[in-house]
């Protein structure tokens, strides 16, 4: 590969992570001044497939997520298939709701705006996104902040099958009870 194309793709791929970060940026930094108290850190191990849930077609996850000091709890999540935007030279981007449901039924849902770049093996791509909370329910009613997302899947559209996405997800959140 040419030192040229390696700076544009670097450039591109550089640009494209910025974008998503400062998209989702100022929800974060306004949820801290709402008076929710002290952020707590949010760490998440996830995995998911394209799969149905009530009927409806999306990804369909789960997770090991910890919360602050806590000890590390079961989750899953479902997020209603959403079609991605296409760029040149491949690059997916868009959004997408999801609801979180953390240990023992408390909820959380996040608008996520992602951006998906192709990797150096054919059909993988790496993953960027910015996930807001929007709402909950028991000890997330309160709850607002950000969580950063990496992850890679398999996009294959030729091949009609459910490819697995695998990623981490970090954050803070703020009004948990």
């Amino acid at each position: 590969m040419s030192l040229g194309k390696w700076n544009k793709n670097a450039a591109r791929t550089a640009v494209a992570m910025i974008a998503t970060l400062l998209i989702g940026l100022a929800p974060s930094l306004m949820a801290q001044g709402k008076g929710k108290g002290p952020g707590v850190k949010v760490v998440a191990t996830l995995y998911s497939t394209l799969g149905y849930e009530n009927g409806e077609l999306g990804w369909v996850g789960h997770s090991v997520v910890t919360i602050g000091d806590q000890a590390p709890v079961p989750a899953k999540y479902f997020c209603p298939m959403a079609t991605p935007n296409f760029r040149p030279g491949g690059e997916m981007y868009g959004t997408e709701t999801c609801i979180h449901t953390v240990g023992d039924g408390n909820t959380f849902t996040v608008l996520n705006r992602f951006t998906a770049l192709p990797d150096s093996a054919p059909n993988l791509y790496t993953m960027h996104t910015v996930s807001t909370i929007t709402k909950g329910t028991g000890r997330f009613a309160n709850a607002s902040g950000q969580l950063i997302e990496r992850a890679q899947f398999i996009f294959a559209p030729e091949f009609p099958v459910a490819l697995p996405a695998l990623g981490r997800s970090e954050g803070v959140i703020f009004g948990i009870q």
